[in-house]
């Protein structure tokens, strides 16, 4: 299983440029981000490919209002 691990790889993989969006993100939408024992951020792929579907299906709602 790979891992995506780090804030730069994070940031890349959702094509932001500011952590202060993944942080939103985790707070506001439920972002599965973790942190590991020394404090690094990480997500896994398959929470992360689930909640793009979410995230994606609320914002076309949200457009269509």
């Amino acid at each position: 299983m790979n891992i995506i691990i780090g804030r730069k790889d994070i940031m890349t993989r959702l094509k932001v440029l500011d952590w202060g969006t993944v942080r939103k993100w985790k707070r506001e939408y439920k972002l599965p981000i973790r942190y590991m024992p020394n404090n690094k951020p990480f997500i896994l792929p398959d929470e992360l490919n689930k909640w793009l579907i979410v995230y994606s299906e609320r914002q076309k709602k949200r457009a269509a209002l």
